[in-house]
């Protein structure tokens, strides 16, 4: 898969959580640091703290893991909305307060091709 050579930064043949933190903010997508560590521990079978290209590829074509990702970015969407001073006012220190009007995925599969389609550009 191209997305995961392109992020795989050490050439390992692995992701690392920081590679994939990267990139994810790379691309503007920033989940926010404990849904990223969700996301990783989802993928990461084995829990061996890195990804192999066939743990990614395993995660596509899991029902119960899309699911989960789903979940994942449902709880990306609540911080994003909860994201707020009990004033109404945003709160602009956190680190959700740049994704307030960019896109987010719903689905493993969306985040993809999204980060194919960017990749491409650059």
């Amino acid at each position: 898969m191209q997305i995961f050579k392109k992020f795989d930064e050490d050439r390992s043949g692995l992701l690392e959580m920081d590679e994939l933190s990267t990139m994810f903010k790379q691309n503007g997508l920033e989940l926010g640091k404990k849904n990223t560590k969700d996301f990783f521990e989802l993928i990461d079978a084995d829990h061996s703290g890195s990804l192999s290209l066939s743990e990614f590829k395993q995660f596509l074509f899991d029902e119960d893991s899309k699911k989960s990702f789903r979940e994942i970015m449902r709880n990306v969407r609540h911080d994003i909305k909860a994201d707020k001073l009990p004033s109404g006012e945003l709160d602009i220190s956190s680190e959700f307060t740049n994704l307030k009007h960019k896109y987010l995925p719903y689905s493993f599969e969306e985040m993809l091709q999204f980060l194919h389609n960017l990749t491409k550009r650059n």
